[in-house]
């Protein structure tokens, strides 16, 4: 517990009269056996005083109160707080700071010590007092009537044996009538007390000599911080008490109410603690104790574990990494600066482990801004935590557990890349890239197959260029994992921003490594990561949707992608939908469109049809994925998008990297009736090999639209791309056999939503370990089927 807060010059002073005589004392602690350390208020109580046991103590019987002539605060400011609106007293609060009241007693108890505070070291607190521009008190007495004052002054520093204290109040007592008795300093460790030796003075200064030793006097078992600016709620059935958070030391806040009440000690309460709005943490407390009249109350946090997800049953691994990163933030409550080592972590989340009598570190508590730093980075991470754990140690220790609540997508794979180098060095998410190492790999693994180069063979010296701008300067549109070993890459898969708020995941390349399933290995490594962004918030991670395309009678893809889905089975969380995907030869000569049809823009009425149209079908994420919502924005207003828009649009991110996107959405019409819709898509060649981003999507609504109309619109929408052929996907696949049009491809499009619970999560990691287990186990049967045919053949050739 604190002695005093530092105030400001216009706010009111502590200043306390003498203490009762010995005989009235006994008397008060026969009646109330109060405890004698660190008394906190004398006079007339309106509730009972909770001690540090818990149990409640009886008022003083009326006999004894009309006996004691109860302590005064001078200067006070008369107020009517409780006729106050609570928007007044919050602006008035915001003035005010509570100044505790010092006890005589423990003055006299400090001088009847031993001094050693040497003359050197309090000369150095005084000017540190001076340098943090902090206060001390300065003890007075009345020498007509004997009350005991005590006065708040600055210190300056400290000059040739002496030191003027300006008080924060002059004026506000009279040195003909009032003798200065000490000097009080608290160090939050110690009251640091000795006498004063006057040199000169007036109302509003003192002139002091600095003594050779000094007086030290501490009970404290922890350290409190003062705390300035948070505002404090208390819920506790139904009452309702506002307040100001004091202090805080370890194990207790203290809080300061706006209007004495009584709380319960016997049931937990709930407190919440905010600065202008910004909550740093809400959680249930116990009662341990109050002033007498109730105007602070001491309060604990009850629970050591605060989880913000569900216990996962494939979490990411935390490894050690050494030497051990450092974290770095300014305590959002008492606002010291604090830094700690680091024991484990993850890309989730890591641990500290710190003597739990000088951790200020409460389990829930938000921390809206620490540094991570990283061994080897000459820059450090940013992110918002929350401290989800305390675990009690040997030797009077704790452990900490946080959370990572929010971090950039580039601080998110920094991170990741750190974290994941510690159990396998081959991966790589930060490093530089290899790019003819890539592109080696590209051809190797069959990824690049003769007809997907036919269509890019034209444009090699762009494509290599686009994949430079890509992997060196897209960061915030790009992301990619490889698996390599000496500069040479054997596993690559990669995500690219498509639209708004959705990414596709794309370019699976892998070949073996001494033995080792690169393809696996990266999928897992990836599954690790995006499990680890999905829980970002979507303002950060930019990621609302997940997406991706791939071929049906792919038995990999669809094990993984396919079996998420049939487990899921909950079309909001993970869709699927079937596309034919076939080159589309664009006619030299358009005929315009019949009278009755028409290409208009889309619009949200276009897109409110098209929902209700696709909910008939099963519903689904896809019109979400192709940020259908955002292109009505774009189509309704002249002048453009508003601002929050503006900052996420594709075409200003991709510019920025130097790269080209951009998508549009027309409706086919008629008679005013939707029939379709025309989602045009625009990027560099060679972004997404099979050009899905560089491609016209198709959604049909009405089966029944011709396919020379929709020829002719295909044409005259296509125009954009510069060539005689364009790729083109439909929806419903259907469709096109409906119009006997042959179309041999199909694309499956899965895409899920990244606002995951944990179990969903953990059946995103399951299907990863389900793919590879069946690919080990077929790969195992295909082996031993080839050993015994070719021991058969060697058989019946001796024969």
């Amino acid at each position: 517990m604190k002695f005093f807060q530092n105030f400001r010059h216009e706010e009111q002073q502590n200043v306390i009269k003498r203490t009762p005589p010995s005989r009235f004392i006994k008397m008060l602690k026969d009646s109330r056996k109060i405890e004698d350390d660190y008394a906190h208020v004398f006079g007339k109580s309106k509730s009972d005083v909770i001690p540090f046991d818990g149990t409640r103590v009886p008022k003083t019987p009326p006999h004894y109160a009309t006996l004691l002539r109860p302590f005064k605060l001078a200067f006070q400011t008369v107020t009517q707080a409780q006729s106050e609106s609570y928007a007044s007293r919050k602006t008035a609060r915001q003035h005010t700071r509570h100044l505790k009241k010092i006890d005589p007693r423990i003055v006299a108890s400090a001088l009847a010590t031993e001094p050693k505070i040497n003359n050197k070291v309090l000369i150095n607190l005084i000017n540190h007092l001076h340098f943090n521009d902090e206060n001390l008190f300065v003890h007075f007495q009345n020498m007509e009537t004997g009350e005991e004052v005590f006065l708040q002054g600055n210190p300056g520093p400290y000059d040739n044996d002496r030191v003027t204290v300006k008080f924060t109040d002059p004026g506000s007592f009279d040195l003909n009538c009032h003798k200065p008795l000490n000097v009080v300093i608290d160090n939050r460790k110690a009251l640091i007390v000795f006498p004063v030796v006057r040199l000169s003075g007036s109302a509003e200064s003192l002139v002091l000599s600095v003594p050779k030793m000094a007086h030290s006097y501490s009970k404290r078992q922890s350290v409190r911080y003062n705390c300035h600016g948070i505002e404090a709620e208390i819920l506790q059935g139904q009452l309702n008490v506002t307040g100001v958070l004091e202090d805080i030391n370890p194990q207790d806040l203290r809080v300061r109410v706006d209007v004495p009440e009584d709380i319960h000690a016997g049931n937990p309460l709930l407190l919440k603690l905010n600065r202008n709005n910004q909550i740093y943490f809400i959680g249930e407390c116990q009662l341990l104790r109050s002033d007498k009249d109730g105007s602070s109350v001491i309060v604990q946090p009850i629970h050591n574990n605060r989880p913000v997800l569900k216990t996962r049953r494939y979490p990411n691994p935390r490894v050690r990494i050494m030497p051990q990163p450092v974290i770095n933030f300014t305590h959002p409550l008492c606002g010291q600066s604090i830094q700690h080592k680091v024991d484990d972590i993850s890309a989730s989340g890591f641990s500290v482990t710190v003597p739990f009598k000088e951790s200020l570190l409460i389990p829930g508590m938000v921390i809206p801004q620490m540094a991570l730093q990283l061994p080897g980075m000459l820059s450090h991470l940013t992110c918002t935590v929350q401290v989800v754990y305390r675990r009690k140690q040997r030797k009077d220790l704790a452990k900490y557990g946080f959370y990572i609540l929010d971090m950039s997508l580039h601080d998110q794979r920094l991170l990741f890349d750190a974290v994941s180098k510690v159990a396998d060095p081959h991966v790589n998410m930060a490093g530089k890239i290899n790019m003819d190492s890539l592109w080696d790999l590209f051809f190797d693994s069959g990824f690049i197959y003769p007809d997907k180069y036919g269509i890019i063979s034209c444009y090699t010296a762009a494509l290599k260029e686009t994949y430079r701008k890509l992997y060196e300067e897209g960061k915030d549109i790009f992301t990619h994992i490889t698996y390599q070993d000496q500069g040479q890459i054997y596993g690559h898969l990669s995500m690219v921003k498509a639209y708004e708020k959705s990414w596709i995941i794309h370019h699976l390349a892998a070949r073996p490594l001494r033995g080792v399933r690169t393809g696996l290995k990266t999928l897992n490594h990836f599954v690790n990561y995006i499990d680890c962004l999905y829980r970002l918030p979507v303002s950060s991670k930019a990621m609302r949707y997940n997406f991706c395309y791939y071929r049906p009678e792919n038995k990999f893809s669809d094990y993984y992608f396919g079996g998420i889905y049939r487990t899921l089975k909950n079309r909001d969380m993970c869709s699927m939908d079937l596309f034919g995907y076939m080159s589309i030869r664009l006619d030299d000569h358009v005929n315009a469109l019949p009278a009755n049809w028409s290409i208009e823009p889309f619009t949200l009425d276009d897109l409110t049809i098209m929902r209700d149209h696709c909910g008939g079908l099963g519903g689904g994420m896809m019109l979400d994925a192709f940020a259908l919502e955002y292109r009505t924005v774009v189509n309704g207003e002249l002048s453009g998008p508003s601002e929050p828009y503006r900052q996420n649009d594709i075409m200003t991110m991709f510019r920025k990297a130097g790269l080209n996107r951009d998508s549009q959405v027309f409706s086919v019409v008629q008679n005013g009736l939707l029939k379709a819709a025309l989602v045009v898509d625009t990027s560099d060649l060679g972004i997404n090999m099979s050009e899905l981003i560089n491609s016209i999507k198709v959604i049909i609504l009405d089966k029944t639209l011709p396919w020379a109309i929709l020829h002719d619109t295909l044409s005259r929408v296509g125009k954009v791309y510069q060539t005689s052929n364009i790729m083109v996907l439909f929806f419903p696949f259907s469709y096109l056999a409906d119009q006997g049009i042959d179309c041999k491809k199909t694309y499956n499009l899965w895409v899920i939503n990244t606002d995951l619970e944990a179990h969903d999560k953990d059946i995103v990691k399951e299907h990863i370990r389900i793919a590879k287990r069946k690919f080990i186990t077929e790969s195992f049967l295909k082996e031993l089927s080839r050993n015994r045919l070719e021991r058969l053949l060697r058989k019946g050739k001796n024969e």
